[in-house]
């Protein structure tokens, strides 16, 4: 395990009062954040995928390490690796190789860990794969064939181009298994997919979302509403405005027809992964830009997604890192979101500089942190809102620093945050990070939030 050093960056104004300090668990890693590596491993990219817990407290991390190793890395509550586990408490399994950096991970009520990624298909076209390992780190046999399942859309749909991309992994009551996403089409543009896979990776049914005055590009969230109907999140755009929107449409479960549709108001959104919480409410993270500012950055907001309707919480204002502003990022897997205790949920995403081009271009595209808000979600959408008690005024934001330091202008290394999951009642992140600032190589990042006991809960899931 490598340790490294974390900056907790909080903009409090002048004189304001923090009503709780809630950050990183400082008695894991070194301040909250360790990064792994497997052996021989250091000079590969490594991505954390998903942190579920393990057996007798430890915290399992399903990770890529390579483009054909999956491996699940078991850490003890402080952060080191149990080496009574594995290889140096590392259990490594070779799959097929990956050809994207579009991968992700969830964990299931059993403690295993579904994985989804891009390989090879026939020629040029991309497929998607499932992995399903269990809590001990080996290919589930039980789950399609070895553990493995090929989702080629192109068997269940015509007219696709290339290109296939997993977004979104839910897990319905049932440990039914939704995977959304994009995929192109002949003609070149992307579209949004959704895709039910039975609990032993049996593909049920795989339908494309599409409705009239609108043009999806991606889905992100997928799973069977309150009333019975399969909805899907995702975004795309809306012609008549020229703006990328937030969408839900609700599709019938058995003909995957569309039965009803909400999309976003005025301005530019992009979305990442959410879920449909158990009281039938659905929640998805997103980032948007006032249009009519072109540099402007894309701010946070959770969009909550009811049975009754839609509506938007806007988070708090992001925060500079050395001075210089920040932006959400706009890549895919930019965000998720997870249940927390008290009605609230954790909203998750990575952090760019809006001009990185002029003081970090070796960062180009990448997150140099990590934003972190809580909503407390009411019966209705009024009662909706940021939980103020939270961080500085409802947020928090965290950089790993990297094993050499930080890169010019004391902008931190290269990271990206993947999934937010829950480990004995504190929320955890697996991601990748970068251990210094020109390195090719990541390695798999894992951080653990800290709070008062009354705003985290026992496990909710992964």
């Amino acid at each position: 395990m490598r340790r490294i050093l974390i900056s907790l960056m909080l903009a409090t104004p002048m004189g304001a009062a923090v009503a709780q300090t809630i950050g990183l668990d400082t008695r894991f890693g070194s301040g909250g954040i360790a990064t792994y590596t497997a052996l021989g491993a250091a000079d590969l990219q490594s991505t954390g995928l998903a942190a579920c817990a393990g057996p007798n407290g430890t915290l399992n991390v399903a990770a890529e390490v390579g483009t054909s190793n999956l491996s699940l890395f078991r850490i003890k509550a402080n952060g080191a690796l149990d080496t009574s586990f594995g290889l140096s408490g590392v259990q490594a399994n070779m799959a097929t190789t990956s050809i994207t950096t579009i991968k992700l991970g969830t964990c299931l009520s059993s403690g295993a860990i579904l994985v989804a990624r891009v390989i090879r298909g026939t020629d040029l076209d991309q497929n998607i794969q499932l992995v399903k390992l269990t809590q001990d780190g080996v290919f589930d046999t039980n789950f399609g064939a070895a553990g493995m399942v090929t989702l080629n859309l192109d068997e269940h749909l015509s007219g696709l181009g290339n290109t296939e991309y997993p977004l979104g992994i839910n897990i319905g009551a049932g440990n039914d298994i939704y995977i959304s996403g994009s995929a192109t089409l002949a003609s070149g543009v992307s579209d949004a997919f959704v895709a039910h896979l039975t609990p032993t990776g049996t593909v049920s049914a795989v339908r494309l979302v599409n409705f009239a005055g609108f043009e999806t590009s991606a889905a992100t969230t997928a799973g069977i509403g309150p009333n019975d109907r399969l909805w899907v999140g995702g975004h795309g755009l809306h012609p008549a405005s020229n703006q990328s929107r937030w969408f839900k449409a609700e599709l019938d479960a058995v003909s995957g027809q569309v039965q009803s549709v909400v999309t976003a108001g005025s301005g530019h959104y992009t979305v990442g992964s959410g879920r449909i919480l158990p009281t039938g409410v659905m929640v998805v993270p997103s980032a948007w830009r006032n249009p009519d500012l072109s540099n402007a950055p894309l701010q946070p907001r959770l969009v909550v997604l009811r049975e009754t309707g839609a509506s938007e919480v806007v988070l708090p204002d992001l925060p500079a890192i050395a001075g210089q502003p920040l932006s959400i990022n706009s890549h895919w897997l930019f965000g998720s979101v997870i249940p927390i205790a008290g009605g609230r949920v954790l909203y998750g995403a990575g952090l760019r500089l809006l001009h990185e081009e002029s003081h970090a271009p070796q960062l180009a595209g990448s997150d140099v942190g990590t934003y972190a808000s809580v909503v407390t979600l009411g019966a209705l959408p009024t009662e909706d809102g940021v939980y103020t008690d939270f961080g500085n005024h409802g947020a928090t934001t965290f950089s790993y620093r990297g094993v050499g330091g930080t890169c010019a202008n004391n902008i931190p290394t290269s990271q990206r945050p993947v999934r937010y999951s829950n480990w004995m009642g504190k929320p955890v992140l697996a991601g990748l990070a970068a251990p210094y600032c020109e390195a090719e190589s990541t390695h798999v990042m894992v951080a653990r939030m800290h709070a008062d006991d009354t705003l985290f809960a026992s496990d909710l899931g992964g």
